[in-house]
């Protein structure tokens, strides 16, 4: 019983962590893609 919460509860908290850091990473990601589409669009508009 001890054995398996301790081989258990780090890996919790590895997956708990990479989670976080997925997620972090998607808005990252949204805010960039935003940024580079606003650039694209008013480069479009000035250049057109």
């Amino acid at each position: 019983m001890l054995r398996t919460k301790s081989v258990v509860s780090p890996y919790r908290g590895t997956s708990d962590r990479r989670m976080y850091g997925a997620s972090a990473v998607r808005v990252w990601n949204k805010i960039v893609f935003d940024g580079l589409f606003m650039v694209c669009v008013s480069m479009y508009l000035l250049l057109r």
